[in-house]
């Protein structure tokens, strides 16, 4: 069953018969090259414990991506919990397959990511960890309305942290954004208030609001 769905996507909850694809994925290395390295089956069989440990725990987590229209697997996208430089974050993710790069895929997926990380899930801040060389991811951050908030490192892996708040006020959320000047700016995303209090207890009787 879909957890999303966008225009021409559907992001669903991994399954332990996902592996196979998953693992294609991840142990290429052309689609690694801004990971610290390829992972193997058994890895992979790890991540995918832990990711679907995370839709019990917290009500999301990474999820497939699949063309709406062959649901054939494309890549993941989603949100999880993280600790980053001494703080709990939530992460936003994404890793298309190379055969579907250039597509607007990863767009089209994370956008759907975000609004639900907002509307669905209650959150009110996301980061992305992307590597400095990864121009496209950059993008698609960028895209999506994040903005570079500073570097990091995780272990020997370099980072920039992307980043975007989201201000709740009366019938209205603000998304804060960094064009490429530096200068602040905000992109207001108009709602009634009774849509905004009905995902609030929505989000609340889910219990999986995550950590802020």
């Amino acid at each position: 069953m879909p957890i999303l769905e966008t225009q021409r996507l559907k992001l669903r909850e991994f399954a332990h018969d996902d592996l196979e694809d998953l693992a294609a994925m991840v142990g290429d290395e052309d689609q690694m090259t801004f990971y610290p390295r390829p992972k193997t089956r058994d890895e992979a069989a790890e991540w995918l414990e832990r990711n679907i440990a995370l839709y019990e725990e917290y009500g999301f987590g990474f999820w497939l991506i699949e063309a709406l229209a062959t649901s054939g697997f494309l890549g993941y996208c989603g949100i999880r919990p993280l600790e980053l430089d001494g703080a709990s974050e939530t992460e936003i993710g994404w890793h298309t397959k190379k055969t579907f790069w250039n597509q607007g895929i990863a767009t089209e997926a994370a956008t759907a990511a975000r609004d639900a990380a907002f509307r669905r899930f209650g959150l009110s801040r996301l980061v992305a960890i992307i590597h400095p060389d990864h121009a496209a991811s950059r993008r698609v951050a960028e895209n999506i309305g994040m903005h570079g908030e500073r570097r990091t490192s995780l272990g020997d892996y370099p980072a920039v942290v992307y980043a975007t708040t989201f201000l709740l006020g009366t019938g209205r959320v603000q998304a804060e954004q960094r064009v490429a000047s530096g200068a602040p700016q905000l992109l207001e995303i108009c709602m009634r208030g009774r849509r905004a209090r009905r995902d609030h207890r929505c989000s609340s009787s889910q219990g999986g609001r995550g950590r802020r």
